[in-house]
């Protein structure tokens, strides 16, 4: 029963071991994790800034032009529907980049609320998982407690035990006025039995 006990201990140390290297693992993962999400916001930042920023110049370059284009328009209108139309054709391109480009603009925002949103999840279940590795080494820790109460007890009650069965078996050598080991006479035998004995 020792040994079963002192197996199972050795068994829950090996196992809050393992859960405490799990832990730590997981610990680190979570921690590149959040430190790859947290790359990934800021590229997503500074792509998104960029593109405003271009999106910001293209378009005041587009007004620049729209308005140039307008003035010769209205300057060379004389020299006929023709250069009119293929101005007002270079407008209207210009326009569809624009439109592109704001489209773009709100894939990329788009994009960011994602990469949030992922990261707020990863974070969330991190910590979930980290609160249950941290309860089952907790429960482990109360197990470990309870085997060392329990192999403390079963000691006790193993050294009492014996020391009644060496009681016992002095109680019958004495009867069969057997000498005591240890005595030199059935009377001092008794004597003996008489007197407290010390457990070993």
């Amino acid at each position: 029963m020792e040994r079963n006990l002192e197996n199972q201990v050795q068994v829950l140390y090996t196992d809050r071991e393992r859960y405490e290297a799990v832990l730590h693992n997981h610990r680190r993962v979570h921690e590149q994790a959040k430190e790859e999400c947290e790359r990934e916001k800021d590229l997503a930042s500074t792509a998104l800034r960029q593109a405003q920023s271009e999106s910001r110049h293209r378009v005041e370059g587009m007004e620049k032009e729209k308005l140039r284009i307008e003035e010769t328009r209205r300057s060379e209108l004389a020299q006929g529907h023709e250069y009119v139309d293929h101005r007002q054709q270079r407008v209207e391109d210009m326009e569809h980049d624009l439109e592109r480009v704001r489209s773009r603009l709100v894939d990329m925002e788009n994009s960011l609320g994602f990469l949030r949103q992922e990261c707020y999840h990863e974070e969330r279940e991190g910590l979930r998982i980290q609160r249950e590795l941290e309860e089952e080494v907790r429960l482990m820790d109360s197990q470990l407690e309870r085997s060392r109460r329990d192999d403390t007890t079963l000691a006790k009650q193993w050294e009492a035990q014996r020391f009644r069965t060496d009681q016992e078996r002095r109680g019958v050598q004495q009867s069969f006025g057997e000498p005591v080991p240890g005595t030199s006479s059935p009377g001092s035998g008794r004597r003996l039995s008489s007197e407290p004995v010390t457990a070993r």
